[in-house]
């Protein structure tokens, strides 16, 4: 996430339905117990009666400021780096996840800006 004096990074974690989204530095410094700051649960329901739908509720933390716009960019880079996105960004998260040690992190902040 850009920010006025660098960039943020966040951590996700997906559990059944949701995905929580908490600050990197949080997470190192408390670990399982950093609070996410939103946390995106997924309702599948109508996936059942085949109308192709999921239905998606974003909830902040209370008390732990984030932005709605911050909070629409992060939901956004989700899906394009999980879901839609062209071809460069899944396989930047593909090379995250098979080869973190070559994973250069000035590439995806170049991303994140176009």
């Amino acid at each position: 996430m850009p920010r006025e004096t660098g960039v943020e990074f966040f951590y996700l974690q997906f559990q059944g339905h949701q995905v929580f989204f908490t600050p990197l530095i949080e997470f190192q410094t408390h670990g399982e117990n950093a609070t996410p700051r939103l946390i995106l649960t997924h309702y599948t329901d109508l996936l059942k009666y085949d109308k192709g739908i999921v239905l998606m509720r974003g909830e902040f933390s209370q008390g732990h400021f984030l932005k709605m716009l911050d909070g629409q960019s992060l939901v956004y880079q989700l899906q394009e780096y999980y879901v839609t996105g062209p071809l460069q960004k899944l396989s930047l998260l593909e090379q995250f996840h098979k080869e973190p040690a070559a994973f250069n992190y000035q590439t995806l902040i170049d991303q994140i800006g176009t």
